[in-house]
C-alpha cells in the first residue's frame, strides 16, 4: 500500500461514523464509570474520536482522564471501571448479560486485565487483547477476537476487521516456537475455533446473514495458511 492509499485509509477512518459512534457510546460509558471515583467536575474527555498511526493500523482513539477523590482508593477505581466498557459495550450490565447469552465460550483472560501495583500505590492495568491463549493441560491454542457492532454495522466489514486483527500475530517469525506449536496437530483444531468465535460474534447483531459457519472457517483457513 502507498502513502496515498494509506492517507486514504486514515480519511476513511476519522469520517466513519460507525466507529465515532462506538467512540462516543464508550466515552459516556467511562465518563460514567470513572465519575463513581472522581472528585467533583474532574473528568475530562482530553481527546475525543482522534487517529492515531501504528505501524500496521489506524486507530480512532478517545482519552478520558479524571481525579480520584479522597474517599476512594486504587480497588474502588477497578471494581468501577471493569470489565472495561471498550470490551463490553453500553448499557454495560445489559451487554454483559447479551454476551453471557450469546458467546459460546468464556473469555477468561481475553478482555481481562494485566498490570501491577506500586507500594505507593500507583498501579497500571492493560486490557488483554489480541493475545494467544494456550491451555498446556489441553494443549490447546486460541485466539479470541471480535470487534464492536452497532446499528451501522456491516457483518462483512466486521470479520474484515477481526482478520486485520490477528493478521500480525500470525506473522511471527515461523521458526519462532510459538509458530511451532501452531504448526502440530492441534493447529486446524485451534483455527477452526478462532473462526467459529467470530462468526458467533457476528450473529449478535440480529439479521445478519453470514456464509455459513464451514465457509467462514475455510475463508479464515486460507487467509491464515497466507501468513504461514
Amino acid at each position: 500500500i502507498n502513502k496515498q492509499e494509506d492517507d486514504k485509509l486514515k480519511k476513511m477512518l476519522l469520517e466513519s461514523r460507525k466507529d465515532i459512534a462506538e467512540n462516543i457510546m464508550i466515552t459516556d460509558l467511562v465518563r460514567n464509570d470513572l465519575s463513581i471515583t472522581a472528585s467533583k467536575s474532574s473528568v475530562k474527555v482530553d481527546d475525543l474520536c482522534s487517529v492515531f498511526s501504528f505501524k500496521r493500523i489506524h486507530q480512532m482513539i478517545t482519552s478520558i482522564t479524571s481525579k480520584l477523590d479522597d474517599n476512594f482508593d486504587y480497588v474502588d477505581v477497578i471494581e468501577s471501571t471493569f470489565p472495561m466498557g471498550s470490551m463490553t459495550g453500553a448499557p454495560k450490565i445489559k451487554a454483559m448479560e447479551l454476551i453471557e447469552k450469546f458467546e459460546t465460550f468464556k473469555r477468561g483472560f481475553f478482555s481481562g486485565a494485566v498490570g501491577y501495583i506500586s507500594p505507593n500505590l500507583d498501579f497500571d492495568f492493560n486490557v488483554i487483547i489480541r493475545t494467544i491463549l494456550y491451555c498446556s493441560s489441553k494443549k490447546y491454542l486460541s485466539l479470541p477476537v471480535g470487534s464492536a457492532i452497532t446499528i451501522n454495522s456491516d457483518s462483512i466489514t466486521e470479520y474484515e476487521e477481526c482478520i486485520v486483527k490477528i493478521k500480525p500475530i500470525l506473522e511471527i517469525n515461523p521458526n519462532h516456537d510459538i509458530v511451532s506449536k501452531l504448526k502440530d496437530k492441534t493447529r486446524q483444531k485451534s483455527f477452526d475455533n478462532i473462526a467459529y468465535l467470530l462468526y458467533e460474534q457476528a450473529l449478535i447483531q440480529e439479521g445478519v446473514k453470514l456464509e455459513d459457519p464451514s465457509g467462514f472457517v475455510n475463508r479464515l483457513n486460507d487467509v491464515i495458511k497466507e501468513t504461514l
